[in-house]
């Protein structure tokens, strides 16, 4: 058998979520990737598009520039007209000529006209013609005049810097006669302007545009706009066809001045990320939630049924997993035996090597039962040293009290804890499905009982639950539904013994004391039926009974005059469930009681469990101002040693000690010990049990702070106390 629940296989979205950083880290490239994907998409898009846009735009240019090149030829062919019929024209009229085509639209900046060997001499040669020129700043690439001038046509050259600083293209056109040179007509032209004309630096398109010359072949000739690595790179080109000659104009798509479309891939980029991230940290806060919430439920699921020290089964699972048994063992008519087990003395493990210790063997006791039994038998830790053991389809009782032995045997070997080896022996107590109970708790309460009659036969043994056992427990359990039943029907009534302070011989305290008149079977005496009442859980509602009847009564004793304080007995089991203290408080204070008026009465067993829950509420009530008696001082165990770790108000000798005090010489001692430790520890010591006047000599002789007995008053109703105490006020008692 486990020790832990059997979840079974994980469904797929369990074993996700116990991965979170993989589920968002899969989610973030999930993301990222399909993001990628789209962002390239839309980048071969973009520059689609930038390519398209380009080549309009580079269409357009193209068409200017063409148109302007073409009409400056024409200007100069019109020019060259004139000329071939009056090459000896003079200036005066040469400007007026070059004024009539100038006064256009157009980049031309001069016209200029060489006559035949004048290019040849000095630009300031008087047969040399200029319009809108400055013939000093004029400076002429005679390698393309002459080129032009043996070829006969029309010639581009340049750009050029002028003196000016400008940039200009030169346009020779030959004049010709009859075969015969007559001269050269030329043209500067704007270079920049013509350009800007046409649309090169327009805003729609990049600053990687770049302009260069071609050869006659179209092999590529050097770069008079632009860079040369806008034709290095991937670049749309285009060609510009001039009536001499050709350009390729290209333009730079990819090129880093597209702004926009850059500035969108990488802001799309960055919000790719950006989603991916929260798409991944959003996935992790999701499953980590969900983890967490799972985690939580199995948490909450394990420590709801499984206990936390030991890892068993705790009561509660168990007795889910014992129904089951007995409804399967039902069906199938088989049997099961239930061993109840308890530790001897385990309280006296931790009081003498602390709780660590007593953990830490409770730990090593446990592993020892996971592995003695087999798969099929249930183990569980019921509370403190109390465990149980199902052995399912145990037919022969032989073979369980066999095993039982076996398991006797092996947990009483010693145990090495925090280095010393402890031995520590166990009783248990055995029950059988459906012999001795067929219901979960009776079967439980069976074993129980059969346990603690192990104890009672001298510990570290076995003992089944025989007929008397089941007897016995057939008359608690109908005494425990009377007593339930006498509580609806009010058959208890509440008595009080006054107790006497002997050195102000004033009665300030009194004892609650529980009477039952049956309607059948009369007065039944206390310690007949608090035992079942504490060993059935009837306890619970019949103590709350006896409180809550207590503050009614302390009501009308202060209508009444009386300033009493009042002691209630109560027993270790109505300290179970936890918490059970704040319900006796809540009630107290809704009678508008002073708390130190209430006095709980408790025995020294209280301390001796193993649970030190009720030790913590004792301590919790006493710091809201309760005060506590330990009742029967001196027939437990270890009293001093509790005294010193649990200080209380009172000590309680108990009567049998008072019985004896005359003629038992050990018991007179015992009382007077009492009584002196009493005084050491500042704690008021009352005696019970004084029934006459010798024996209360002798209290008085050891200064015994209070007594009670019959030889003051008997118990008796609430309303005889108020008569009484009144009457003992208005009398001198005599001692």
């Amino acid at each position: 058998m486990s020790n832990v629940s059997d979840t079974g296989p994980k469904p797929p979205l369990g074993v996700l979520v116990r991965h979170p950083y993989l589920v968002a880290l899969a989610v973030f490239l999930l993301c990222l990737m399909t993001c990628t994907a789209l962002l390239f998409y839309e980048a071969n898009r973009l520059k689609s598009l930038r390519q398209y846009n380009a080549l309009t735009e580079m269409l357009a240019i193209k068409s200017r520039l063409e148109s302007a090149m073409l009409s400056h030829s024409l200007m100069l062919w019109g020019l060259h007209a004139n000329l071939v019929l009056e090459p000896d024209i003079d200036q005066a009229k040469f400007e007026i000529l070059s004024r009539s085509f100038l006064d256009h639209d157009t980049q031309m900046q001069g016209l200029a006209w060489l006559p035949a060997d004048s290019w040849q001499a000095s630009f300031n040669d008087s047969r040399l013609r200029t319009f809108g020129l400055q013939r000093q700043n004029l400076e002429i690439p005679r390698s393309d005049l002459h080129q032009a001038v043996l070829a006969g046509q029309m010639s581009l050259a340049g750009p050029l810097t002028m003196a000016d600083g400008l940039e200009y293209l030169y346009i020779f056109l030959p004049v010709q006669a009859e075969g015969e040179s007559l001269g050269v007509v030329m043209g500067l032209v704007k270079h920049r302007a013509m350009l800007s004309y046409a649309g090169v630096d327009s805003p729609n398109l990049p600053e990687a545009v770049a302009l260069r010359w071609l050869d006659a072949d179209g092999s590529p000739d050097h770069v008079f706009y632009g860079s040369e690595e806008v034709f290095a790179r991937s670049s749309v080109q285009l060609n510009v066809d001039l009536p001499e000659g050709r350009w390729l104009l290209a333009v730079d798509v990819d090129g880093s001045n597209w702004a926009s479309a850059g500035l969108r891939l990488a802001s799309a980029a960055l919000l790719s990320l950006i989603v991916s991230l929260i798409l991944g940290m959003a996935t992790y806060v999701v499953v980590r939630s969900y983890a967490r919430r799972e985690q939580a439920v199995e948490s909450a699921t394990y420590r709801a049924n499984y206990d936390a020290l030991t890892g068993l089964m705790n009561r509660n699972f168990f007795s889910s997993q014992l129904q089951q048994a007995i409804n399967r063992h039902g069906r199938e008519q088989g049997k099961f035996s239930l061993m109840f087990i308890d530790l001897d003395y385990f309280k006296q493990v931790n009081d003498t090597w602390g709780h660590s210790a007593g953990d830490a063997l409770l730990q090593e006791l446990s592993g020892r039962l996971m592995a003695f039994v087999r798969k099929s038998d249930l183990v569980a830790r019921l509370a403190g040293d109390e465990f149980v053991v199902l052995m399912n389809n145990a037919e022969s009782a032989t073979q369980v009290e066999l095993l039982a032995n076996r398991i006797l045997s092996y947990l009483s070997q010693p145990y090495e804890v925090a280095g010393q080896k402890l031995s520590i022996s166990s009783s248990i107590g055995i029950a059988v499905y459906p012999d001795d109970g067929e219901t979960a708790e009776s079967i439980l309460s069976h074993s129980d009982t059969a346990m603690y009659a192990a104890k009672k036969a001298g510990r570290n043994r076995v003992s089944f639950f025989n007929d008397a056992m089941r007897h016995e427990a057939q008359y608690q359990l109908l005494l425990h539904n009377e007593i339930l039943n006498g509580i609806e029907q009010n058959q208890f009534e509440v008595y009080y013994q006054p107790i006497l302070d002997l050195e102000s011989k004033t009665l300030r305290k009194c004892e609650a004391l529980l009477r039952w008149h049956h309607p059948e079977r009369g007065q039944i005496t206390p310690d007949q039926f608090i035992p079942v009442a504490e060993n059935t859980g009837a306890i619970r509602p019949l103590g709350r009974w006896v409180l809550e009847q207590v503050c009614k009564d302390f009501k009308d004793w202060q209508d009444g005059g009386l300033d009493l304080s009042v002691s209630i007995n109560r027993s270790v089991a109505e300290f179970y469930p936890s918490g059970s203290h704040k319900e006796w408080v809540e009630l107290v204070h809704s009678y508008d009681i002073s708390p130190d008026r209430i006095i709980f009465e408790i025995t020294e067993s209280l301390f001796m469990d193993s649970n030190d829950a009720p030790v913590a509420e004792l301590k919790e009530m006493r710091s809201n101002g309760f005060r506590f008696a330990i009742d029967d001082f001196g027939t437990g165990y270890s009293a001093i040693n509790y005294l010193r770790n649990y200080p209380v108000d009172f000590i309680k000798v108990d009567k049998s000690f008072v019985f004896d005090i005359l003629e038992n010489e050990q018991s007179r001692t015992l009382v007077e010990v009492i009584i002196k430790l009493g005084k050491a520890l500042s704690i008021d010591v009352i005696a019970e049990g004084v029934e006459n006047q010798a024996q209360l000599h002798v209290l008085q002789v050891y200064q015994c702070d209070c007594i009670q007995g019959y030889y003051l008053a008997k118990p008796m109703p609430a309303n005889q106390l108020i008569d009484f105490v009144l009457d003992f006020q208005q009398r001198q008692w005599d001692s």
